[in-house]
């Protein structure tokens, strides 16, 4: 079974970036980055019902002015003995931004 890449992040002004990294083994062949801001808590039913925006994706995420978190996973798609599978990265909250 595939690992999932681990992430860090730096905030810095108004972007926050985030870094993927993958161990040895297969590497990906793609990948992006997608967040929300101020995403309910976790667990309620706004949490669940409320879907990241499908266009909210990139290598740097840019922080909005009010914001209080962020929350954010990345996808990948690879491919592992001419299989393509997808794996994502532990999803990740930042909090304390305004």
């Amino acid at each position: 079974m595939l690992a999932p890449p681990s992430l860090s992040h730096k905030v810095d002004k108004h972007k926050l970036t985030v870094s993927v990294r993958f161990n040895e083994g297969p590497q990906p062949i793609n990948g992006r980055i997608w967040w929300i801001y101020d995403r309910a808590p976790a667990g309620s039913a706004p949490f669940l019902h409320v879907q990241i925006p499908e266009d909210q994706w990139m290598d740097t995420i840019p922080l909005k002015d009010g914001i209080e978190r962020i929350d954010f996973f990345s996808n990948h798609g690879l491919e592992v003995n001419g299989y393509k599978q997808y794996l994502s990265s532990p999803y990740t909250r930042v909090e304390g931004l305004k």
